[in-house]
């Protein structure tokens, strides 16, 4: 039996996948062991397409990679709902080694097992974390896990009206309709670039030069056109060379032949560059007006507004095509989610494909078409200037092929924000750190990468006048009331190195405050505070706000791996916990008390 599959084997890979899902169905039944065929056709797919595309061999990291990094980013199913799967990816592959289908190479099937029953409540936290949810599984999860189902209805049945729109009804019906309802989380923060980042890329954009150049050489009264509204051919091929299409001429018969100059003409007159006035082609005096920037604005939109992938040919466009253009600013706002780091295409491609299955039944032939409008679609996106296309690093040191990379340029960004957020979305911007303040700053932990955070925080602090003020109002911040004590423990984790020395004195006036309990062992761990001076009952308070951060952002493991170094405190807590007034003692009692806590290890002082 075939198990392995090329890129190129799609066909082969569903056949053979359909039959292993069935006969894991009746081995299930069977042998009487817990697991989905559903899960089961889902893992495979992740093979074929993410993976090596050998449905006979599976390690224990392919089980990691599955379960807490690609479920997780692309899975739009609550954690509830896809509690099982660790367990069914355990079955499918020991239901193989029952079969005789692994082959050598793989892990153990108990070792696997191991990892998948060890590793089931990471996987549902995880799942649930919205900090690990990409644009894809942000629009089919809704406002949160618990609605997910309802809100994927809800699309689909929007999608369902599709038929017969236009391409601005379209638009409107595929990101929703009704202001109360948003189908996907808040995007960014996005950091806006500088004005002239901006018009440097946008006098660098391939069609604003070619758009330039043909109102260059279209001046009053314009070049003739044919009965049709045609260039004629010598027009067209004067046009080619004086504008630099690269179209070869030599050989066509007619100026519709011309492909390139052809889309730059079309555009022209979408975007009011140039127009069809008696008969002839002419610049618009009030396009070569506008600035730079207002002038790349506008053919934007009008190219989003014509479409930017090329009918198939296949006899299947119409609703579908519109959906796959429409579907254009939904792809603009994951790549501004995604910053500088940029996004795969490949993960670009299984966003389409979700949005596009949400509105047709997907047969083998529109499923080959999706690549090839998403490839047309980036490439107009590039000439543009919204985008670049580069290759990106091998994703491991024995695979040789490069996964190319979409990032938005700086002339994309603002224009993909407007575009993002005229559909619904919301988009936070990240203001220019020198001109922020002391609550901009804060807001960002957690929300940006620490380095990021760190480089903003030190160009605002190094903007401030009086450095000690500038210390106590980030500081007052951080613990403000309002912020969750995630997000006070990790700004205060990580603040001494943007203020330095003036911490100290800053977190000692929060005593007391709102966070008074991650503020009390914060000076404690800095050996700012002799515990021996605090109530107890007040510092037992307080290592339960901290236990309780520590378990929002990891789990009991990471908290009992904390407590190795409280272990004088260990027993105390244990003692008191249950008779605390605390609004989280229930959570850190029933979480902790399920794990069973490591053995004593010599202390490590400073390194908590």
């Amino acid at each position: 039996m075939r198990l392995r599959f090329d890129a190129d084997d799609e066909t082969a890979f569903h056949q053979r996948r359909d039959e292993l899902a069935g006969q894991f169905a009746r081995w299930l039944e069977t042998h009487r062991v817990t697991g989905e065929p559903s899960d089961a056709e889902l893992l495979m797919d992740w093979k074929f397409r993410c993976g090596d595309g050998a449905l006979d061999c599976w390690t224990t990291a392919d089980a990691e990679e599955f379960l807490f990094e690609w479920c997780p980013r692309k899975l739009a199913a609550s954690p509830a709902d896809s509690a099982e799967i660790p367990g069914s990816v355990a079955a499918f592959v020991e239901f193989l080694a029952h079969a005789g289908f692994l082959a050598p190479g793989s892990g153990r099937p108990s070792d696997i097992r191991r990892v998948c029953e060890r590793g089931t409540n990471r996987f549902v936290r995880e799942m649930g974390n919205p900090a690990n949810f990409g644009m894809a599984k942000n629009v089919f999860a809704g406002a949160s896990p618990s609605d997910g189902e309802a809100h994927v209805e809800a699309i689909s049945a929007l999608l369902d009206q599709l038929t017969g729109q236009s391409p601005d009804a379209v638009r409107e019906l595929l990101t929703g309709t009704d202001d109360d309802e948003e189908l996907a989380r808040t995007v960014g923060p996005v950091r806006l670039p500088e004005p002239d980042e901006r018009l440097s890329a946008i006098r660098a954009a391939e069609d604003m030069r070619l758009l330039r150049r043909l109102a260059e050489q279209c001046p009053q009264p314009g070049r003739q056109l044919t009965a049709k509204g045609n260039l004629r051919l010598a027009d067209a091929r004067a046009l080619v060379e004086a504008i630099g299409t690269g179209d070869h001429v030599d050989r066509v018969r007619t100026a519709q032949d011309v492909p390139v100059l052809g889309r730059v003409v079309a555009l022209g007159v979408a975007a009011g560059v140039v127009r069809r006035h008696r008969g002839r082609l002419v610049a618009v005096a009030t396009f070569a007006t506008l600035d730079d920037v207002a002038a790349h604005e506008k053919v934007v939109r009008a190219a989003l507004e014509v479409g930017l992938s090329a009918p198939s040919g296949y006899g299947i466009d119409g609703d579908m095509h519109r959906v796959a253009d429409s579907s254009v600013v939904v792809l603009l706002a994951e790549l501004l989610d995604a910053g500088s780091v940029g996004v795969e295409v490949d993960d670009l491609f299984d966003l389409m494909q979700h949005l596009m299955s949400g509105a047709f039944p997907l047969s083998p032939l529109t499923q080959r078409l999706i690549p090839v409008w998403l490839d047309a679609q980036l490439d107009r996106l590039e000439q543009l200037g919204v985008l670049t296309l580069a290759d990106g690093e091998a994703e491991c040191l024995d695979c040789e092929q490069q996964h190319q990379i979409a990032r938005l340029t700086a002339a994309g960004v603002p224009i993909a924000v407007d575009l993002v957020r005229e559909i619904g979305i919301q988009v936070t911007v990240r203001t220019d750190p020198t001109g922020a303040d002391a609550a901009d700053i804060a807001d960002l932990i957690g929300e940006i990468p620490p380095e990021e955070w760190h480089a903003d925080a030190s160009a605002w602090f190094a903007a401030q006048p009086t450095p000690a003020e500038a210390a106590d109002r980030l500081i007052t911040e951080i613990t403000a009331e309002h912020r969750e004590p995630v997000t006070v423990l990790i700004g205060l984790q990580t603040v001494p190195d943007v203020v330095g020395d003036l911490a100290v004195p800053a977190v000692r006036r929060q005593l007391g405050g709102p966070h008074d309990g991650l503020v009390l062992h914060w000076l404690s761990n800095h050996a700012e505070l002799d515990p021996e001076s605090v109530d107890p009952a007040r510092l037992i308070a307080g290592l339960v706000d901290v236990l309780a951060a520590a378990l929002d952002i990891g789990g009991p493991q990471d908290v009992l791996l904390f407590l190795e170094d409280e272990e004088d405190t260990l027993p105390r807590l244990i003692d008191s916990l249950w008779r605390m007034d605390h609004p989280r003692v229930a959570t850190c009692s029933r979480r902790l008390g399920r794990t069973t806590p490591p053995s004593p290890s010599p202390r490590r002082r400073g390194r908590r």
